[in-house]
């Protein structure tokens, strides 16, 4: 651009005296910048006391080239959250577990962060899989995460959404295909849309969210165009009496059914909002998310219509198969959330699993204890207490045993730091406006081992993706 003769001409005529620079200069300037940048950031990270999670995401380009890009998520000192894009390169192929797992662990060691690590969040490709097994086992040799590595592996939570979303849709389209022809029509010419609005003011109904059409590979543009056909009932079924050419009218019962399909869907497209946020913790909504999902999928699924209960049958099976893979994670974050903490956790996992819970509970409290002794032990503070309840006396001394029996037992009797939190009741603010940050940060004093452990654990991501309408939740 400022080698071409136009654009020269153009900068003279603001400026006669402002010498050009040359493409060569841009690109090197432009490379100090990013390296400038880069040191300061580097600087931040060694000195940084929280750990990190990263989200890594894969997309091919137009000259079907491989790119990855790495992102890191996390809580600084003022309990703010922070994310910053640390890596983006193009991947060799075959884009293979093995290949992916060299380019992650360089861009880790490239920002000296192999021992920060908390949790790595991206979908659910084979490659990612084996990608983490790898990075796990480099990992937990060098003693670099916590709870041997038991939280680093998560799911997108989006990427589930959206894989629950397309198997019901696929059993479906016969419902919504009226609708979509309808807005087809309609959006067809100039003229069928003048004689649409003709008819919607005939009709007057006052929406001005017209349906648009629907893209079919993006189940989340099926619910919007659902969603806004509903307020035109009356001016599809007049338009219909009014043009004959117009074959694609819905019926009454199609009307019915679409209105469930709507229903569903609604309930995934707010809890993908939700988890793609940015600008605030969004581990700790996860669970209540695909428990709002799981609790329409046991509602609908002995619909009287065979065709949705075909649909809701095929959502709840790639539900089932991703909640047994992910809610002992996703139970993790709702502890450190102070309105629910463990009797929560056991309430609904009682719900889900019924006789088989016992189990399930244990396998979370087993994870959640393990994190407290791993963050315990790199600590400062001595959680537990137990320091000041050592009784000193001579290795050599006869009572010694006996001396050491006794603090055991007295040690067993004390509350850990987690014991403390958890036996406290929950507090009851389940507004929007609760802040979980802000009510850690107040707390820290008191539980300075567990405010740690929040601060990492809410800087994971639910998803890789970030959602532009999450300023409206």
């Amino acid at each position: 651009m400022v080698e071409y003769d136009g654009f020269r001409r153009f900068a003279a005529s603001l400026n006669p005296y402002f010498k050009m620079i040359s493409r060569t200069t841009a690109r090197n300037d432009c490379i100090s910048a990013f390296n400038e940048q880069k040191s300061v950031l580097k600087e931040m990270f060694k000195g940084a006391t929280c750990r990190f999670s990263l989200t890594a995401d894969m997309w091919t380009s137009n000259q079907t080239m491989g790119y990855m890009c790495v992102t890191c998520h996390f809580i600084d000192v003022d309990w703010k959250i922070h994310k910053r894009i640390i890596k983006f390169f193009r991947v060799k192929t075959p884009h293979t577990g093995f290949e992916m797992f060299n380019t992650m662990l360089s861009c880790i060691q490239d920002w000296n962060i192999a021992d920060k690590i908390f949790s790595v969040t991206l979908d659910n490709a084979s490659a990612n899989d084996a990608m983490v097994a790898l990075l796990k086992c480099n990992l937990k040799t060098k003693n670099a995460i916590p709870s041997r590595g038991k939280l680093l592996h998560n799911r997108c939570a989006a990427h589930v959404i959206n894989l629950i979303a397309k198997d019901g849709l696929k059993v479906v389209d016969s419902i919504v295909s009226n609708i979509r022809e309808t807005v087809k029509y309609i959006d067809g010419s100039q003229s069928r849309k003048q004689k649409f609005e003709e008819i919607v003011a005939q009709q007057g109904i006052t929406c001005q969210k017209h349906p648009n059409i629907d893209v079919r590979t993006r189940w989340n543009s099926t619910y919007l165009m659902l969603e806004a056909s509903f307020p035109f009932m009356s001016a599809f079924e007049s338009l219909a009496g009014q043009d004959k050419n117009y074959k694609y009218a819905p019926s009454i019962n199609e009307w019915e059914r679409a209105s469930i399909v709507c229903r569903i869907l609604k309930v995934l497209y707010e809890a993908t909002l939700v988890v793609s946020g940015s600008l605030y913790p969004t581990s700790n909504l996860y669970f209540h998310e695909m428990w709002k999902i799981k609790m329409i999928l046991e509602r609908e699924r002995s619909n009287s219509d065979n065709e949705v209960a075909a649909m809701v049958k095929k959502m709840k099976e790639k539900f089932d198969k991703y909640w047994l893979k992910s809610y002992k994670y996703l139970c993790i974050p709702v502890i450190f959330d102070p309105r629910f903490k463990f009797k929560f956790v056991e309430f609904c996992l009682g719900q889900a699993f019924g006789k088989g819970a016992k189990d399930r509970i244990e396998k979370v409290r087993k994870r959640l204890n393990l994190l407290f002794k791993d963050y315990s032990d790199d600590s400062n503070t001595n959680s537990n207490l137990q320091a000041h309840h050592v009784m000193a006396i001579p290795e050599n001394d006869p009572l010694a045993d006996w001396v050491y029996h006794i603090t055991e037992e007295l040690n067993d009797q004390i509350d850990t730091e987690l014991d403390v939190y958890l036996k406290e009741k929950p507090i009851h603010e389940f507004g929007r406006d609760f802040d979980i940050l802000n009510w850690w940060k107040a707390n820290y004093s008191k539980y300075p081992t567990l405010a740690h452990i929040a601060r990492d654990v809410l800087a994971w991501p639910a998803s890789m993706v970030a959602s532009v309408s999450e300023s409206s939740i």
